[in-house]
This record gives structure tokens, C-alpha cells and sequence, in this order.
């Protein structure tokens, strides 16, 4: 039996970031504060969305790029880890 397990080293674990960028409906980009290491949660209005260029978001470094922007009034919140 082969038992696969992540390490995790000098890590901290960011919960709830609200990511800097604008909700206008029309922007689709936003930064975090911090470069992922691994596992991203983008939740939308409290519902964790799925990435994907055929989904709902694509990230590269700290940028989060939606695929359709979060319209006025919705709430985007990001977990994550990172060093």
C-alpha cells in the first residue's frame, strides 16, 4: 500500500481574503495579498466556485481572473496557503 501525503513547509494559512479589485460587473480581475503554494478556495457570495478556463476562474501567481466578473452587490472571498 502506497500512502501519498502533502508537506507543507513554513506555511500559513490565509482564511477569508477579500481580494483588491473592484466589483463593477465588469472587471474580472483581482490580486491577492499573497502568492498561493497550493489549494485555492474562491468562494462567490458564500458558494466555493470551481477553476477552470472552462469553469468559473483561472489564477496565476496572485492574480485571480474570472471568467465571468462578479457583478455589483456580490462578495468574493479567497483561502489559501501560503509562505
Amino acid at each position: 500500500m502506497v500512502v501519498h501525503s502533502k508537506q507543507i513547509l513554513a506555511s500559513k494559512w490565509i482564511a477569508n481574503e477579500i481580494p483588491n479589485g473592484i466589483i463593477d460587473g465588469i472587471n474580472k480581475f483581482f490580486i491577492l495579498n499573497n502568492i498561493p503554494l497550493n489549494d485555492v478556495i474562491v468562494r462567490l457570495n458564500g458558494l466555493t466556485i470551481v477553476p477552470g478556463i472552462d469553469k468559473d476562474y483561472i489564477i496565476s501567481s496572485d492574480t485571480i481572473e474570472f471568467i465571468k466578473p462578479p457583478k455589483i452587490g456580490n462578495e468574493v472571498v479567497v483561502s489559501y496557503f501560503s509562505s
